[in-house]
This record gives structure tokens, C-alpha cells and sequence, in this order.
């Protein structure tokens, strides 16, 4: 079940939100995340104007570009974007030295996102797995890591003395 999310209920909200003289329509809501990025990809104004970042306004003032490109929204949207070979094409907006400089970490956030039952993300992970695109592997929490040494020491000490 995927986790909720205002979109989902935006067919009914948004004529709610509507008056007589103005009226608010959810645009393409039968496309998915990634088809609405695919259109998005292909104009040109976009290129130059796309603005997607969920940070601050103070966070965004130290960049020269409109985006962080390292929250979760500007990442999915460039793991998308580089899924559809549209990334080179955003270079005006998102800082891509950046994104290439931490790309796995960002990556395996977005991954364990996606194994965590976010959708949005889960659809983004599945673009790059069918594009060809390896994603990084996460890396064991230590603590985890050091449960299973101690497990795997302590069956081996077992196994070594015979059954208790």
C-alpha cells in the first residue's frame, strides 16, 4: 500500500478549491511521476526555468543555481531525468557537479525510499533498473553488521564444541 500522499486525493480537492470565476484542474493526472517528468524534459523552457527544490528559501540563496539538487524531490527528479537521458539538458537549473560528486549516496537514499513503500520513488528506481542504470548497494548499519559477526562467531563456536 503506498503511503499517503495528498495527490492522491487532488481529483476531489481541487474543484473544492475552485470558484465560479477561477477554476483549478489537476493537469495530466492520469500519467504517472515519470511520464510528467518525460514532458516535462522535452520543453525547452524547462530547461532553464524548472524549479522542483523543497528547501528554504535561505538554503537556496547560497547556490547559483534554483535548486539544491540534493533533497529528496530534486534527486528523484534528476534520477528520472537521468533515466530518460534528459539530464545534460538541465545543467541551468540543478548543479550536476554536485549531483554526479554525491550521485551514490543520493542514490542509495533514494533506493531504501523506494524499499520503504514510497511509490514515487519506487517507479524512479525501477526507470534506471530498465535503463540499464546499477544502483548502489546500501551499506550494513553497524550495528547490524555487528549482530551478524557475532551470530556467525557464536554458531561456529557452537558447532565446534557440539550441540549444547
Amino acid at each position: 500500500m503506498p503511503k499517503p500522499d495528498t495527490a492522491y486525493i487532488d481529483p476531489m480537492l481541487l474543484p473544492l478549491l475552485s470558484t465560479e470565476r477561477f477554476k483549478i484542474v489537476s493537469a495530466c493526472a492520469g500519467l504517472t511521476r515519470v511520464e510528467k517528468t518525460a514532458l516535462v524534459a522535452g520543453d525547452r523552457r524547462a530547461h532553464r526555468q524548472l524549479d522542483v527544490c523543497v528547501n528554504g528559501e535561505h538554503d537556496r540563496e547560497k547556490s547559483e543555481f534554483p535548486n539544491c539538487s540534493t533533497c529528496w524531490k530534486c534527486v528523484r527528479t534528476l534520477a528520472t531525468l537521468e533515466g530518460l537521458g534528459k539530464l545534460d539538458a538541465f545543467e541551468g537549473v540543478f548543479d550536476l557537479r554536485k549531483y554526479h560528486a554525491e550521485r551514490e549516496a543520493l542514490l542509495r537514499k533514494l533506493a531504501a525510499r523506494a524499499r520503504s513503500g514510497v511509490s514515487l520513488d519506487q517507479e524512479v528506481v525501477d526507470l534506471l533498473l530498465s535503463a540499464g542504470f546499477t544502483l548502489p548497494q546500501s551499506a550494513p548499519r553497524p550495528l547490524t553488521w555487528i549482530r551478524r559477526k557475532l551470530r556467525s562467531y557464536s554458531q561456529a563456536a557452537t558447532a565446534g564444541r557440539g550441540s549444547p
